[in-house]
Parts: C-alpha cells; sequence; structure tokens
C-alpha cells in the first residue's frame, strides 16, 4: 500500500532538479566574482537594509530579466 499523502503535501524534487532554467542568485554572484549578498544588493539596487555596493560591483552583476 502507497504512504497517505496530505492535502497540501509534496513530494521532495529530486537533488539537483530546478523547475526553471534561468540563472539563480549563486550563478549570477560566481559569474561575476562576487558574494551572494553583494550580488542581491547589486540587483535589488541596494534599496535594502544599508548594504553599500560599489560601481564596479554593480556593473560586474549582470541584470537578468
Amino acid at each position: 500500500m502507497p504512504p497517505t499523502r496530505t492535502k497540501n503535501s509534496t513530494a521532495p524534487a529530486p537533488q539537483g532538479s530546478r523547475l526553471s532554467n534561468a540563472p539563480t542568485l549563486a550563478d549570477v554572484a560566481r559569474e561575476a566574482g562576487v558574494s551572494g549578498m553583494a550580488a542581491s544588493s547589486a540587483l535589488n539596487g541596494g534599496r535594502r537594509g544599508s548594504a553599500r555596493v560599489s560601481a564596479e560591483t554593480r556593473e560586474r552583476v549582470p541584470a537578468r530579466g
């Protein structure tokens, strides 16, 4: 007898499986040679919190969209 699932449960995705081929934040950061935090701040325009991102870093992180 198969295991019973509740209405809202979902099976975990196989490891390494993604629903989209869009790059992740980690992919963007790795490509730009910056940290994930720097990439996130650059992509968000520095509007979150007090994170400051140099112009050089903003230029290195490609805008995705």
